[in-house]
Parts: structure tokens; C-alpha cells; sequence
């Protein structure tokens, strides 16, 4: 609790709501746009489309600008070589999409998501190669030369 504030206009209220919230008050962002005159849901709809076309496009450069270089026997520019080293390959992302369905919200079944997936545990990690959700046989033996953590 605190005193009445008077505020003599909208920006001094929103500069003190965006002060208290980067003190850690749970403010919000639409409370603190008090009397902005837009939108801020669709605002925000817009802004994540942005968002994923600009990454889309920027993998494509970055493609474009791997395959050129190869092609002609060139070197792979080092910015170009750290986009792709840092990226997951179409073969990994539908290994993790497989591994981490049932926590990713599927938009366009309303949010269902596959219930024959493994369940993303650490543990899943530790399966067999043909699924069939058994640890492989380890002896005490090879376990004797394993690195200790």
C-alpha cells in the first residue's frame, strides 16, 4: 500500500507502472498501456508472425549462402557455419517432435496433442533403437569403464 499518486499525464503513470514492474511487481503489459489506443492482443498475433517470417527467412539465407558456397568449392562463411552448427537438422526436429508431443500444443487439432509419443523423461533417451521401451542390457562389466560423473 502506498499514498495516492497524482499523476498530471498517461506517460508519467506508465513510466511508474514499468518501473514497478521491472522492481518485480506482477504488472501486466496491458495495464501498463493505459490509454494506448491499439490493440494489444492482435498487436501481439502480429508481432509473433513477424517473428516466425523472419526466421524462416533468415534459415533460408542461411541455406542459400551454404549451398552456393559449397556448390562452387568454396569455404562456408563462419557466420553461416555457426547458423547451421547451432540449428537442428529436419531429421532432429521430427526426432524431438516425436519425443515432446505430448507437451507441444497442436494449433491445428485445438490443442490435442499424440498420445503415442515417448514421454520426453531423460529416460527416453536410454531406450532401444526399435522402440520397444526396454533398456538395453548393460553388464557390470562395461559399466566398470564408463566414465564417472
Amino acid at each position: 500500500m502506498f499514498n495516492n499518486i497524482d499523476f498530471k499525464d498517461e506517460q508519467n503513470e506508465r513510466d511508474f507502472r514499468m518501473k514497478l514492474k521491472q522492481a518485480g511487481v506482477p504488472i501486466a503489459d496491458s495495464d501498463i498501456a493505459v490509454g494506448v489506443d491499439f490493440d494489444l492482443d492482435a498487436s501481439r498475433d502480429k508481432f509473433n508472425d513477424e517473428q516466425i517470417e523472419k526466421s524462416v527467412d533468415e534459415a533460408r539465407v542461411q541455406s542459400s549462402i551454404f549451398n552456393a558456397t559449397y556448390k562452387q568449392g568454396l569455404p562456408v562463411p563462419a557466420e553461416t557455419a555457426a547458423y547451421f552448427k547451432d540449428g537442428i537438422t529436419p531429421e532432429e526436429y521430427e526426432s524431438l517432435v516425436k519425443k515432446f508431443a505430448p507437451t507441444i500444443k497442436d494449433d491445428s487439432s485445438q490443442g490435442g496433442s499424440s498420445p503415442t509419443a515417448g514421454s520426453g523423461s531423460p529416460d527416453d533417451e536410454r531406450m532401444t533403437e526399435d522402440g520397444d521401451g526396454q533398456r538395453p542390457e548393460v553388464s557390470d562389466e562395461q559399466r566398470a569403464d564408463m566414465p564417472k560423473a
